[in-house]
């Protein structure tokens, strides 16, 4: 069975308003990986990121490009197939594009504590290069601020695994961890959450505010850029 991608467009005049369909790729077929999943993002020169769910030698998901090319036509390339154990797998959450091309998301396993982790993918001499830079309990998905930190539902939790927000941020020996939120309801809430000290205090806006963060595109973020 295989799985297509598919953008939509509007395009607004001043007398009326057309939505034109286009699949730019269909999954499954052959070696390519298959079950596409959450949100793609664009980046440099009209290309698409993403994810699949399925696909590699261990059908454990890939990331994915999609490139605009002559014709109207798109070439996929797969940029990494997950391997499992310590190279992770089933990437969920759409990923997110630094300054410099690198790409950034989160597995439901990463191998170690089978509990999921988040990944960098960046580029080297020999194609990309696929580092786990923190492995623990990963929601899906992870946002990017202007100082190259990452924030998401990652972290430890307790022991029934309730969660956390947290902060990663790169320093000179390695990613460091911060626990901004955690929803053990035992536990304190970091300053950088905290609003009134009531059980409202736990949210996401501090961290995480349009100003701050550039967010994955979803559907419509991607049709109305190609619209314009």
């Amino acid at each position: 069975m295989t799985v297509a991608l598919a953008l939509v467009v509007s395009l607004s005049s001043p007398a009326f308003a057309v939505s034109k369909y286009k699949v730019l790729h269909h999954f499954g077929a052959g070696q390519d990986s298959n079950t596409p999943s959450g949100p793609l993002t664009l980046g440099e020169k009209g290309r698409l990121y993403g994810l699949t769910y399925g696909g590699g030698p261990q059908n454990s998901g890939s990331v994915y490009q999609l490139a605009p090319g002559s014709g109207g036509k798109w070439a996929e390339k797969i940029l990494h197939a997950f391997a499992g154990g310590s190279d992770g797998g089933i990437p969920w959450g759409g990923v997110i594009v630094d300054s410099a091309g690198s790409l950034y998301g989160t597995v439901q396993g990463d191998g170690n504590r089978e509990v999921g982790g988040v990944f960098e993918l960046h580029r080297g001499s020999g194609g990309w290069n696929n580092v786990i830079l923190y492995s623990n309990n990963a929601g899906p998905g992870v946002v990017l601020d202007k100082l190259g930190n990452l924030y998401g539902e990652v972290g430890p939790g307790n022991y029934f695994h309730i969660g956390a927000i947290g902060e990663l941020s790169p320093g000179s020996d390695g990613w460091v961890y911060t626990d901004l939120a955690n929803f053990n309801p035992r536990s304190v809430i970091h300053p950088r959450l905290r609003r009134s000290g009531t059980a409202k205090a736990i949210c996401l806006a501090p961290p995480l505010t349009a100003e701050s963060v550039s967010q994955p595109a979803g559907p419509a973020t991607v049709a109305e850029s190609f619209s314009r």
